[in-house]
């Protein structure tokens, strides 16, 4: 349910079904949150404890369990015990390694026998919730689980007026081209090609809100213009490649390396070779489309990215032929294989990638 803003349901779709269920009491038992969107998750968790838990024993009837003090003996005992004056108590378990796949220590076979025999016979005084940011769908306790939402990227309505009701007490609006520039900069649905370099930095709802709240202190005029956006949001890892590939192809080696460097002491390699690789790719295939008078929307719609990345690249590689291009592009791959076998160390192959072009 998650990854594409035009799929079905998204993420606020999920949380009001997840409200409604909790409301019309369909969700009782072992439940699971899980996906991208934590703050989506905060709203359900919230919900949950608002529903069933009396504010004045909150101390007593709600227990929140952490993996490094998690055991299944524990849970059971705590999903056992009666609530003192809530109509439910509520254990919530977080981040639980099971849940992912994963081995932890204290939790074999028999423990792992134990957990999917109670999931599925949870007491009706008891709303056992378990968190986590991502699941193995193929893991015994997830299949043993029967009420999970998944909360992935909300629909682009939904994000729109987020956006409005983030800045409305700081009496400011985005302006829509403004707020287009944002999202496809920031990457909040990524694109197929992007999804390996953003695995580390996925952007999410608190990311835009962070970014928001930003452009609402600094943007001059009550109205936020894609100007704002370009002057105050800074620091995404895709700007600052694209700001490499700039420099690189206009010529400036010294201040693309010096970039790249800038870059590499707080960044992933991989997750810059990879943005590296797929713009490379973009250009190549952009250059392409360009010599058959192909149309900006056509270059879009095959290359299936956010039209921001070949507006990026259409001033770069005016300039600079198909050839060209494509022999970057293939020595990218050549680069990417390098490091991913560890035949060069990544810092000095990215700067002979740099070099290159």
């Amino acid at each position: 349910m998650a990854g594409k803003p035009n799929e079905v349901p998204g993420g606020a779709a999920v949380l009001r079904q997840c409200k409604n269920d909790i409301e019309s009491g369909a969700l009782s038992g072992a439940v699971l949150l899980f996906g991208r969107e934590q703050y989506l998750i905060r709203s359900a968790r919230n919900a949950i404890e608002e529903r069933f838990v009396n504010p004045a024993v909150r101390e007593l009837d709600l227990t929140k369990i952490e993996p490094n003090a998690f055991s299944v003996r524990s849970l059971i005992e705590q999903c056992e015990t009666l609530p003192v004056f809530s109509e439910k108590r509520v254990v919530i378990v977080s981040d639980l390694p099971a849940l992912e796949g994963k081995q932890a220590k204290g939790y074999g076979e028999a423990e792992e026998k134990e957990l999917l025999e109670y999931v599925k016979s949870v007491p009706e005084t008891t709303v056992l919730v378990f968190i986590n940011r991502s699941v193995d769908r193929r893991s015994k306790l997830f299949k043993a689980i029967a009420k999970a939402y998944e909360f992935g990227p909300v629909e682009r309505n939904v994000l729109d007026k987020f956006a409005a009701r983030t800045l409305r007490p700081y009496g400011k609006t985005i302006e829509p081209a403004a707020f287009r520039l944002l999202i496809e900069r920031t990457g909040y649905y990524p694109d197929a090609t992007r999804k390996t370099a953003q695995r580390e930095y996925e952007y999410t709802l608190d990311h835009l809100e962070n970014d928001l709240l930003k452009l609402a202190g600094g943007a001059p005029g009550t109205a936020i213009t894609e100007e704002d956006v370009d002057d105050l949001i800074g620091g995404n890892l895709e700007t600052d490649v694209f700001r490499i590939l700039d420099a690189a192809f206009e010529g400036k080696t010294g201040e693309s390396l010096s970039q790249l460097r800038n870059l590499l002491r707080g960044g992933s390699v991989f997750s810059i070779l990879a943005l590296l690789v797929s713009q490379l790719e973009i250009m190549t295939v952009a250059k392409e489309m360009q010599e058959d008078r192909r149309s900006l929307p056509e270059m879009v719609e095959t290359l299936g990215v956010h039209e921001y990345r070949v507006k990026k690249s259409l001033p770069l590689i005016r300039s600079h032929s198909a050839e060209h291009l494509e022999e970057v592009f293939r020595f990218a791959l050549e680069i990417d294989r390098s490091i991913k076998t560890g035949a060069l160390e990544g810092p000095v192959a990215l700067e002979l990638l740099i070099a290159q072009i």
